[in-house]
């Protein structure tokens, strides 16, 4: 409670403020009945129930950041895929040109040394 890392119980504040306020040297028997002050006590509560109403108010905005970060990562993991299968249709183009083209040089090849044996001959 005291390092400040997790929101106490408000009952749990409430028997530390007993305790804190116990004055010393009040016999155990009598310290362990001993009640405190009723306007601190008050005082103690309001504040808590402030602080309480502060961080309900804080987590809605806390689960939207978490939303949103998680839209924003799947968006770009959808935006990563489309790229990705942009990329494999180009390259499938490519290299079909390529394979097209290849066979035309093949061609071309083929005719000149056709060619060139009939001459030869």
């Amino acid at each position: 409670m005291l390092t400040g890392k997790r929101f106490t119980s408000l009952e749990a504040l409430l028997e530390f403020v007993r305790v804190v306020t116990i004055p010393p040297g009040l016999p155990p028997a009598e310290a362990e009945g001993f009640r405190a002050d009723p306007v601190l006590v008050a005082a103690w509560r309001a504040r808590w129930q402030e602080v309480k109403l502060l961080q309900r108010a804080s987590q809605p905005a806390g689960k939207r950041l978490r939303a949103t970060v998680r839209e924003t990562l799947d968006d770009a993991a959808q935006e990563a895929e489309a790229l990705r299968e942009d990329a494999r249709t180009e390259a499938e183009r490519i290299r079909i040109s390529a394979e097209a083209e290849a066979a035309v040089v093949r061609a071309q090849a083929r005719h000149e040394a056709d060619q060139l044996l009939h001459r030869a001959c």
